[in-house]
C-alpha cells in the first residue's frame, strides 16, 4: 500500500470524526482488517475500494490507484487498447512542451539620465513591406514589421544599449535590435508570443537544426504514409476539401453546401436556397448535420496537383483515422461561452474543444509529430522545431478556407470556420514551415547583442528595477480589435500553456463585466498600469515609442488618459502603413466597417513633472478643417480613403496635444462634406487651387482635378464590332520609341478601334494605360481622353507622351545642361588614346570573375566568350587549363572592367581591352563621394522579380545598387540640373527623357557583340557581362529622339488626356455611364510584374506603385510568403471589368487586348467579362512586333510563350442585360485542326495558330479555354499526321 493511500484512509475517516469501529461497520469488515488496510498489509477488494471511497467522500479512481490498483475503465483498456493508455501516459508525460523564465537571466542595473538629443531624422510616413524572412517564419495576429522599429531605435539609442518590449509579440523589436546591434529585453503575457519571439530572437545552429529535421522526418513517415497515403497507390494526399451538410427545417432535405456553392467564386455565401423545396435561407437558420470530404488533391512527388472526387482508398484513409484511437497527447482545451471568439455556429458544429478544431486524421498526425518533437534531445532545436511546428497548426485546422482557385491563407484574428475548408497534409506543411524556419536561422542576424524573453504581463514587471533600460517599443492590443488569448488558442494548447484571458488588456463586446468581460475604463486602467511600469524602468531622457491605432474615439481617449496617468508627453507621432490589412484592416478597406489600416506611432519622452496631470481639450472644428485641407494638398489631388484623412487628423491632433474624444470616421466624413468634399466609392476629393499645383512629389504635378473629367454627350454607339480585323502595329515610329517601356501597343495599332467605335470629341478611357498610347492616338484623332494607372512611372510616361512641347526650346535648355556638366563627365568617363590624347568613354563592359575547378585559376567570363557571335553557351572552356565548365558552377568573385568603347579626338570608334588606369578610374568612385540625392529605395527580397531574376547573387539591397558608382555619381549630376530647370513642361520633358536614361544606366545593359546593347524590359535581370554606357550620351541622343517625337506629335491639339493615379477596380473618380469607349491593355496574369520593373524609374520619380494592388499572379513567390494567386488576380480582374461596365454607357463598346499561355487565366478575363454583363462579339488579333524578354523566348521556342495578341471586343447591352448567350459545347480539337490547315494561320507556326484559336474561342465567349501547351500538342500531331500523308 502507498503512502498516498495510506494517509487517503486514515486522514479522511478521522477528519470524519470516524472511529475504526464505526468505519469497520459501515464498511462491512472486521476492525482489525480495516487495520490491516490503514496499516498496508491487506488490500481490499475492488468492492470494498468502491464502497470505501463512498464512505470516506473520495474519487475511487483515485483511492484504487494509490492502493496499486488500476480502475475498471483503466484495466479494461490495459487488456483491450494499450494504445488508449499510452496515450494516457504521454498526457502526463509531453502535455507541456516547453517552459518559460518569467524574469531575464541578467541582473540589469539602474542607468543615469541620458543627456544627449536625439538628432537622426525620423520620416513622417513609414511604409514597411510584410513578405521579408522574419514575417515569413511564423505567423502571428499583427506585426510591426522590423523595417518600421529599425529608425526609431537608430535615433533614440545607440550601439550595446538595451530595448524593452512588454508587448513582445512576435518578437519583431527583437529582431529590429539584433539588426541594430542593441540589446533586447522582450516580455508577454502570451506563451505563444514568449514561444514565437523566443524563436525570432534566438539564434539555432542551422546545421543542427537540418540534422534533427531529417530525424523527425524518418521517425514520422510511416504515421505520414498511413495517414495520407491510399493503400496500392504511389500518391500522396496533399490536401481535402470537406464541405458542411445542412438541413434545410422546412422540408428536411439533406444537402452538402458544396454542391450549391463550390462551382461558384470561393464566397462564402450566408444565403443559401434549397434544391428541394426552393426556400431560401441564412446558413444560421439551417440545421447542421456533419460534414464530407468532396474533393481530394493529391501528387505524386511533383508540384503538379491532380483534383478530384475522392477515391474509395482516400475515403478508407478519412474511415481508418476516426476508427482509431490515438496514441498520443493531444489538447483536450474547452472550447465554449467563456471565450469572446465562441459563436453559436461553433457550438452547433460541434467545436467544443481545441481538439474539434481539427479532423481526426489531421489530430493523428499533429500528436505524432508533436511526440516525434519533443523527444528530441537537444533544447535548443526541439524549441526550433516546436516554432516549425505551431507555425503550421492553425493551417492544419478546419481554419484554412476553400478558395475556388487554389488555396490561399488562414484569416488572422479569427476562429471563424467557414463551411467549405481544407484538410492540409500536416507533413506537407510541416516540411514547408520547417523550411521558412531554417531559411530564418540562416540568414540570422549577426550580431553581438542578445535577446532575453519572459513570459510576464506588462503590468507586473517589478522584476526589472528603476531606470534599467535605454527605449521602450510598445505594440500593446487595440482596444477590441484582436483578442490574443482567444486567436493565440491552438497554438497555446498545443504548446500546453495557456494564457489567462482575466489578465487580457483588451475592450470586451460581446462578454458583460459581471461574467468576466472588460470595459473601454477597465482597459484603460490596465493600459495605465503597464504604462507606468514601462515609464519606471526607462532611464531618464529615453524615449518611449508607442504603436496604435483605432477607430473609436473611447479607446484613444482611455490610451490617451493612461498615458497621461503614467507621466508620460506625446513629443511626435508618425504614420506606419504595414502594406497588407489584417482581416480588420480588410473590412476598412472595403467600407463594411468603421476600421483604420493605418497606425501611428507615439514617440514618448518623461513630464518633467510627472505628478502634474496634462489637460487635453478636443481640438476645434477649424482645426480639423484645416488638417483635412492640409492633408489634401500633401496627397496632390490624389482620392483618399476615409481613413487615412482620419488618421491624419489623430495624427495632428495628438502631436498639438488635443484629446482625439469626438474624433470618429464618421465625424471627419462629415467634415469632409462640409469643406465641399465629394464622396465615390469611399474615396474622397477635395477640389482646391493649392491641390494641383501641389509639389509635394514629382508625379502630383500630372495629376487630373477629379471633377474636371469630361462625360459623354451621349452620342450614337457603333451597332457592329470592328469584326476579324488583323492590326500590325510598328515599333519603329517616332511616336513610339521616344521611352522604353515592358509592352506596347503601338498607337497605329489604336487608330482603326477609336475611329470605328467614336466620333470626333467622343470620351475614351484607357484604365491601364501604361505608357499611355491610347491617349497618343485619342489626342491626334481629337477625341477626349481620360487615362488611369496604378503606377506612378506609367503616369510620368503617359503625360509626357500626350503633351506637347517645344522641341527647340527643350533642346536649348539641355544643351546648358550639357556645358555645366561636360568638365566633370570629361573628368568621369575619360581614358587615353594609343597616342596619349584624352578621349571619352563611351561604354565599358564589365565581366563576371570566376575561379576554374580544375586549375583553380581565375579567368573573367568575357575571356571564355565567343567574341565573333557573342553567345555563351551553357558550359564554358577555361581560358587557362581549357577544361569545360557548367557556368550553373561558376561562383561569381565580382566583376570588373574587361572592355572598353571610346571615341578619339577625330571621331573614331575604338574598342580595346581597359589599362590599368581605365580599371582604376572605373573602381574608384565610392558612394561617400556622391554629394547630390540619389535614390535609395529598399528592395525587398520577396518581390517576384527579384526572385527571377536572382539578384541576391548581384547583391542588390536597394536601387542604388543596379548602377555602378561612376553612373550614379553622373545620373545624380544630371537630376539635380532638372530639378532645377524653372519652365516646368521642359522640366518634364528633361525628367521624361531622364528615367529612360536611368533605365539604360544600368548594370541591367547587357553585351550584344552585333551592337545594340540594352536591357531587356519586362525584367531586373542583371547579367554576368553588362554595359555601363556613358549616360551623358545617352541622354543627348534621347533628347534628340525626343525632338522628333514633339515635332511629329504636334503641338496643337484640341483635347489633352486627363490623367489618374488610380487601381482599375476602383474608378470611383469616374460618374456612371460617362465613357463612350474603352481600350486598355491590362496584365497578363504573370507575364510582366509592372511595380517591380517601374521600380528604378519610381524611385528617382519619389513615388512607388502600391505593389499590393497590382493584378498579377506569382509564380516564384507562394501564398504563404505573400505571393498572389490566379485567384487574387481573378478577383482584381472582375471588379476591374466591373467598373469599366459601370463607367461605360449603355451600347458603348470595349477593347480589351489580352494574351496569356496559361488557360486558367483566360478563364479569368473571360469570366470577369461575363460577370461584368458583358456581350461577346467577333475578336480582332494584333501583332505588336515587340519582343519583350518574355516574347523573345516564345518566338525561339525557350519557353511557351504567347506573342501575337488577341482583342476583345466587348459591347455593354443597351437594355442592362446580354441577349447573347456564352457559347455552349465547343470542339476545341476541331478548331485547332481548322486553324492549323489554314495556310494563312499555319505560316506563322505555332503561335500564330494559337492567337487565332483563342481570338475564336474569344470572340464566341468561351466556357473553356485551352492552354498554350494543349494547342501544341495538338498542332504538332496533326504536323505529324500531315507529314505522314
Amino acid at each position: 500500500m502507498t503512502w498516498r493511500a495510506t494517509a487517503a484512509i486514515r486522514i479522511r475517516r478521522e477528519r470524519l470524526g470516524l472511529s475504526q469501529a464505526t468505519l469497520a461497520k459501515h464498511l462491512g469488515v472486521s476492525k482489525s482488517l480495516l487495520s490491516h488496510f490503514e496499516s498496508g498489509s491487506r488490500q481490499p477488494t475492488e468492492q470494498q475500494i468502491t464502497k470505501l471511497a463512498e464512505l470516506l467522500q473520495m474519487p475511487a479512481d483515485l483511492l484504487a490507484l494509490g492502493l496499486g490498483r488500476l480502475p475498471d475503465d483503466i484495466a479494461i483498456v490495459l487488456d483491450d487498447s494499450p494504445v488508449t493508455l499510452a496515450a494516457a501516459v504521454r498526457s502526463k508525460v509531453e502535455a507541456k512542451a516547453i517552459n518559460y523564465p518569467t524574469s531575464p537571466s541578467r541582473t540589469l542595473a539602474p542607468r543615469r539620465a541620458m543627456s544627449r538629443t536625439p538628432v537622426y531624422e525620423l520620416p513622417e510616413k513609414i511604409d514597411a513591406e510584410k513578405t521579408s524572412s522574419s514575417y515569413r517564419a511564423h505567423s502571428y495576429h499583427t506585426k510591426v514589421p522590423p523595417e518600421a522599429i529599425r529608425p526609431f531605435i537608430r535615433a533614440f539609442t545607440k550601439a550595446g544599449d538595451t530595448v524593452f518590449d512588454p508587448f513582445c509579440g512576435s518578437g519583431m523589436t527583437g529582431v529590429a535590435a539584433l539588426m541594430e546591434g542593441r540589446n533586447a529585453l522582450l516580455s508577454d503575457l502570451s506563451s505563444a508570443a514568449v514561444h514565437i519571439s523566443r524563436n525570432y530572437t534566438s539564434p539555432c545552429d542551422a546545421p543542427a537544426f537540418k540534422a534533427a529535421l531529417a530525424r523527425v522526418e524518418s521517425s514520422i513517415a510511416p504515421t505520414m504514409r498511413w495517414l495520407y497515403r491510399p493503400l496500392g497507390s504511389d500518391t500522396t494526399v496533399e490536401y481535402t476539401t470537406w464541405s458542411d451538410v445542412f438541413r434545410c427545417l422546412r422540408c428536411g432535405d439533406e444537402f452538402r453546401y458544396w454542391d450549391l456553392m463550390g462551382n461558384r467564386t470561393g464566397a462564402d455565401s450566408d444565403r443559401i436556397t434549397c434544391r428541394n423545396c426552393g426556400s431560401t435561407s441564412r446558413k444560421s437558420e439551417l440545421e447542421w448535420v456533419g460534414e464530407e470530404p468532396v474533393q481530394s488533391h493529391t501528387s505524386s512527388g511533383s508540384n503538379r496537383i491532380d483534383t478530384h472526387a475522392p477515391t474509395r482508398e482516400e475515403l478508407a484513409l478519412i474511415d481508418e483515422a476516426n476508427g482509431t484511437p490515438i496514441p498520443y497527447w493531444i489538447p483536450d482545451v474547452p472550447f465554449g461561452t467563456e471565450r469572446e471568439m465562441w459563436r453559436a455556429a461553433h457550438q452547433s458544429m460541434s467545436i467544443n474543444s481545441v481538439a474539434d478544431f481539427f479532423t481526426r486524421r489531421n489530430l493523428h498526425a499533429l500528436s505524432a509529430l508533436r511526440h516525434v518533437i519533443v523527444s528530441e534531445g537537444d533544447c535548443r532545436v526541439r524549441e526550433a522545431l516546436m516554432f516549425a511546428f505551431t507555425a503550421a497548426v492553425n493551417r492544419a485546422s478546419k481554419r484554412y478556407q476553400w478558395n475556388a482557385k487554389r488555396p490561399t491563407n488562414v484569416m488572422t484574428g479569427t476562429l471563424y470556420i467557414s463551411s467549405l475548408r481544407y484538410e492540409w497534409n500536416v507533413w506537407s506543411l510541416f516540411r514547408r514551415k520547417a523550411s521558412d524556419v531554417l531559411r530564418y536561422y540562416l540568414e540570422f542576424p549577426s550580431s553581438k547583442a542578445t535577446v532575453e524573453v519572459f513570459h510576464r504581463s506588462a503590468t507586473d514587471l517589478n522584476c526589472l528595477p528603476d531606470q534599467s533600460v535605454d527605449m521602450v517599443f510598445m505594440d500593446p492590443p487595440f482596444g477590441s480589435n484582436i483578442f490574443y488569448a482567444d486567436s493565440s488558442l491552438l497554438w497555446e494548447a498545443w504548446l500546453g500553456q495557456l494564457t489567462d484571458p482575466a489578465q487580457e488588456i483588451v475592450v470586451n463586446k460581446h462578454r458583460k463585466e459581471a461574467t468576466g468581460g472588460k470595459s473601454v475604463a477597465a482597459y484603460g486602467e490596465l493600459l495605465g498600469q503597464a504604462f507606468q511600469q514601462s515609464g519606471r524602468i526607462l532611464r531618464k531622457g529615453g524615449r518611449a515609442v508607442l504603436a496604435f491605432s483605432n477607430s473609436d474615439d473611447k479607446v484613444w481617449q482611455a490610451l490617451q488618459e493612461a498615458l497621461n496617468q503614467a507621466g508620460f508627453d506625446t513629443e511626435s507621432v508618425h504614420v506606419l502603413n504595414k502594406g497588407q490589412p489584417s482581416i480588420k484592416g480588410v473590412k476598412g478597406r472595403s467600407g463594411k466597417e468603421h476600421v483604420t489600416t493605418l497606425d501611428l506611432l507615439l514617440c514618448l519622452k518623461h513630464r518633467k513633472s510627472p505628478r502634474q496631470l496634462s489637460v487635453r481639450f478636443p481640438p476645434s472644428e477649424k482645426f480639423i478643417d484645416d488638417t483635412i485641407r492640409d492633408y489634401f494638398v500633401r496627397c496632390g489631388g490624389v482620392p483618399q480613403q476615409i481613413d487615412q484623412i482620419y488618421s491624419a487628423v489623430i495624427r495632428t491632433a495628438i502631436e498639438a496635444g488635443h484629446s482625439v474624444s469626438g474624433i470618429t470616421m464618421p465625424a471627419i466624413s462629415s467634415r469632409c462634406v462640409a469643406l465641399g468634399a465629394v464622396q465615390r466609392s469611399g474615396r474622397w476629393i477635395l477640389k482646391s487651387d493649392t491641390t494641383a499645383n501641389s509639389t509635394a512629389d514629382f508625379v502630383a504635378g500630372y495629376l487630373a482635378d477629379p471633377l474636371t473629367l469630361p462625360i459623354t454627350t451621349g452620342s450614337k454607339a457603333s451597332n457592329k464590332a470592328i469584326g476579324n480585323a488583323r492590326i500590325v502595329g510598328g515599333r519603329n515610329s517616332a511616336l513610339y520609341q521616344a521611352h522604353s517601356y515592358h509592352t506596347k501597343v503601338p498607337p497605329e495599332a489604336i487608330t482603326p478601334f477609336i475611329e470605328h467605335y467614336t466620333k470626333p470629341g467622343d470620351v475614351i478611357l484607357d484604365p491601364f494605360c501604361g505608357s499611355g498610347m491610347t491617349g497618343v492616338a485619342a489626342a491626334m484623332l481629337q477625341r477626349q481622353c481620360i487615362l488611369s494607372d496604378l503606377s506612378p512611372a506609367g503616369i510620368h510616361l503617359t503625360w509626357n507622351h500626350t503633351r506637347p512641347c517645344d522641341p527647340e526650346k527643350l533642346g536649348s535648355t539641355f544643351a546648358e545642361i550639357v556645358d555645366r556638366l561636360q568638365p566633370q563627365f570629361a573628368r568621369l568617363y575619360r581614358t587615353n588614346h594609343t597616342d596619349g590624347t584624352s578621349a571619352v568613354i563611351n561604354w565599358t563592359l564589365w565581366s563576371s570573375r570566376h575561379r576554374c575547378p580544375k586549375c583553380t585559376s581565375e579567368f573573367l567570363l568575357w575571356e571564355a566568350m565567343d567574341r565573333e557571335t557573342g553567345r555563351l553557351g551553357t558550359t564554358v572552356s577555361c581560358p587557362r587549363c581549357h577544361d569545360q565548365i557548367k557556368r550553373s558552377n561558376l561562383k561569381s568573385l565580382g566583376s570588373e572592367p574587361a572592355w572598353i568603347s571610346y571615341k578619339a579626338n577625330d571621331g573614331t570608334r575604338i574598342e580595346r581591352e581597359p589599362t590599368a588606369a581605365d580599371i582604376d578610374g572605373a573602381l574608384h568612385f565610392s558612394r561617400s563621394d556622391i554629394t547630390d540625392w540619389y535614390p535609395n529605395t529598399p528592395l525587398s527580397p520577396n518581390r517576384e522579380m527579384y526572385i527571377r531574376c536572382a539578384l541576391q547573387l548581384q547583391n542588390i539591397k536597394n536601387v542604388s545598387d543596379f548602377y555602378t558608382n561612376r553612373n550614379l555619381r553622373a545620373l545624380s549630376l544630371i537630376w539635380k540640373e532638372i530639378m532645377e530647370v524653372k519652365d516646368d513642361r521642359i522640366k518634364r520633358a528633361l525628367a521624361f527623357a531622364f528615367t529612360n536614361t536611368a533605365w539604360h544606366g544600368t548594370r541591367m545593359r547587357r553585351f550584344n557583340a552585333r551592337g545594340g546593347q540594352r536591357p531587356l524590359t519586362g525584367t531586373l535581370y542583371i547579367p554576368q557581362l553588362s554595359i555601363e554606357v556613358n549616360v551623358l550620351e545617352v541622354m543627348t541622343n534621347k533628347i534628340a529622339q525626343l525632338k522628333r517625337y514633339y515635332t511629329s506629335y504636334g503641338q496643337d491639339m484640341e483635347y489633352l488626356p486627363h490623367l489618374l493615379l488610380s487601381n482599375a477596380a476602383d474608378l470611383s473618380q469616374i460618374p456612371d455611364a460617362s465613357i463612350d469607349y474603352v481600350f486598355t491593355d491590362p496584365p497578363f496574369g504573370s507575364n510582366i510584374f509592372y511595380a517591380d520593373c517601374n521600380l528604378i524609374w519610381e524611385s528617382w520619380l519619389g513615388r512607388l506603385t502600391d505593389s499590393a494592388k497590382e493584378a498579377v499572379v506569382n509564380r516564384s513567390l507562394s501564398i504563404e510568403k505573400g505571393g498572389k494567386s490566379l485567384a487574387f488576380y481573378s478577383t482584381v480582374m472582375a471588379d476591374s471589368m466591373r467598373e469599366i461596365a459601370r463607367v461605360l454607357k449603355p451600347g458603348g463598346w470595349a477593347t480589351i487586348v489580352f494574351h496569356n499561355t496559361d488557360a486558367a487565366v483566360w478563364q479569368a478575363i473571360s469570366d470577369a467579362a461575363s460577370a461584368a454583363g458583358f456581350e461577346f462579339h467577333t475578336a480582332s488579333s494584333l501583332d505588336r512586333q515587340q519582343q519583350s524578354h518574355k516574347g523573345y523566348k516564345g518566338r525561339s521556342g525557350a519557353e511557351d510563350v504567347a506573342h501575337f495578341d488577341v482583342v476583345f471586343n466587348l459591347r455593354r447591352p443597351l437594355l442592362g442585360f446580354s441577349s447573347l448567350g456564352k457559347a455552349e459545347f465547343i470542339d476545341l480539337e476541331r478548331i485547332v485542326v481548322d486553324v492549323a490547315s489554314t495556310p494563312r494561320y499555319a505560316k506563322k507556326g505555332l503561335q500564330g495558330v494559337h492567337a487565332e484559336v483563342m481570338r475564336r474561342l474569344a470572340s464566341n465567349g468561351a466556357t473553356e479555354y485551352l492552354d498554350y501547351a494543349a494547342v501544341k500538342e495538338i498542332w504538332r500531331l496533326h504536323c505529324k499526321q500531315q507529314a505522314a500523308v
